[in-house]
């Protein structure tokens, strides 16, 4: 819900901004819900489950997540993995992924009105935007591209195995 209080609170100011909602889940009718009471959608386009979303992340400017709980997320790496700034809450795995005003902005799961204000600075600050896109795309490339990660592995297994010889 929060996402959708954030969104709620820029889409007066923007007319030509969308929130595009990719997947499903068991919140899916209470998101459709909130988004009649809030009146806003004319501006949320809800997807459904979508096998391969990844032609979706190509079509945003930022991408969101508004988790109130998560572990390692893959559809935040692959918004990095082609340069997509993001704006992210601080839970889970996230700090470890994205580092604050760099490659994306971190905030309060708890927070819509600190949520919206990160999405309005992306809004109002493309190169600033673009430059924090860019530096998650060298991040990603640099320590979570699979030969980065099956090389880390190896070094990792060969270090074990040299210790308990």
């Amino acid at each position: 819900m929060m996402m959708l209080d954030a969104f709620f609170e820029i889409n007066r100011n923007y007319k030509d901004i969308w929130l595009l909602m990719v997947g499903d889940g068991p919140a899916g009718s209470l998101l459709k819900r909130r988004v009649q009471e809030l009146q806003i959608g004319h501006r949320v386009i809800f997807t459904g489950f979508k096998a391969t979303p990844f032609r979706y992340l190509c079509a945003m400017d930022i991408f969101l997540l508004s988790s109130h709980t998560e572990g390692t997320s893959m559809t935040l790496l692959e918004a990095m993995s082609i340069g997509i700034p993001a704006v992210v809450t601080s839970v889970g795995g996230n700090p470890e992924i994205l580092e604050d005003n760099a490659t994306g902005l971190l905030t309060p799961s708890d927070d819509h009105h600190r949520f919206a204000e990160a999405i309005r600075y992306l809004v109002e600050n493309p190169d600033i935007a673009n430059k924090m896109g860019s530096s998650a795309n060298k991040v990603f490339h640099k320590n979570f591209a699979v030969e980065n990660m099956l090389s880390a592995y190896m070094q990792t297994y060969h270090a074990i195995i040299s210790n308990s010889i």
